[in-house]
């Protein structure tokens, strides 16, 4: 990318207020020409820009524009265009990203969970210069889900043979 791209893409970083991104798919995208079309035609020189996106696991392009009823109606014309949502991935990480996760967690995913903690711990407890083992954020979240998840499943559990 020449540098007049880097600066023309930060100067619209800055200027457009809407930024949508958009997953490019692995074929390709072959209706480029059809999305600028649209754009030029509906919502006019100057209203709109279009950059690669930068985005981990995998190519995207982003689309610049001053309202949210513009990104809305570009949207709608495309609706096979898949945003560039890379917060699903696994090399996505966030003190947020376990609470994203939507009700408790079942069976399978806490036996995940505690196997993935599980390791961690293991490997620090086998460091012999380890004497105190610290937990990333991440790892402390997943800790106290799993202890809320236990106790949780442990009361029910007895509710339920008390009945």
């Amino acid at each position: 990318m020449s540098r007049h791209a880097l600066r023309q893409r930060k100067s619209d970083e800055v200027a457009f207020p809407v930024r949508v991104k958009f997953r490019i798919p692995d074929r390709g995208l072959s209706n480029s020409q059809a999305i600028h079309d649209w754009l030029r035609d509906m919502i006019g020189r100057g209203d709109f820009a279009v950059h690669a996106g930068r985005s981990v696991g995998m190519q995207s392009f982003a689309v610049y524009f001053i309202s949210l009823r513009d990104a809305d109606r570009f949207h709608r014309a495309f609706p096979e265009l898949q945003f560039a949502d890379g917060t699903c991935l696994d090399v996505y990480d966030s003190p947020a990203k376990a609470a994203r996760r939507k009700g408790p967690m079942d069976q399978t995913m806490m036996r995940q969970a505690a196997q993935t903690l599980a390791d961690r711990l293991q490997r620090s407890l086998d460091n012999p210069r380890t004497e105190h083992v610290i937990l990333v954020r991440e790892e402390a979240v997943l800790a106290k889900g799993l202890l809320d998840g236990l106790a949780d499943l442990l009361e029910r559990t007895a509710i339920a043979t008390s009945d």
